[in-house]
């Protein structure tokens, strides 16, 4: 802001850095096929490295260990442990 003194009052100017700038759009090259990654997607998983196509391939070529989910214990194996406290 640059202040301007008349005889009277004092005026203030508004400079042009003043002014909001304005957001440079920056696309996500997806790292599989290097297209961009559509602004949806973004949206939704703002840390995404590929596009849909590249990733359902990524997760054909690394599946995923299901073994680190919880899952049902075995009844047998319940026995076990509570007949094991005794």
């Amino acid at each position: 802001m640059q202040t301007w003194h008349s005889n009277t009052s004092v005026v203030e100017k508004p400079m042009a850095e003043d002014k909001p700038k304005e957001k440079k759009q920056v696309d996500i090259l997806c790292e599989g096929c290097g297209k961009k990654i559509p602004k949806m997607r973004l949206k939704i998983l703002p840390n995404t490295q590929f596009c849909v196509g590249c990733q359902e391939e990524y997760e054909q070529d690394h599946p995923v260990d299901d073994s680190i989910y919880l899952t049902e214990p075995d009844p047998e194996e319940l026995n076990d442990i509570i007949s094991s406290d005794d």
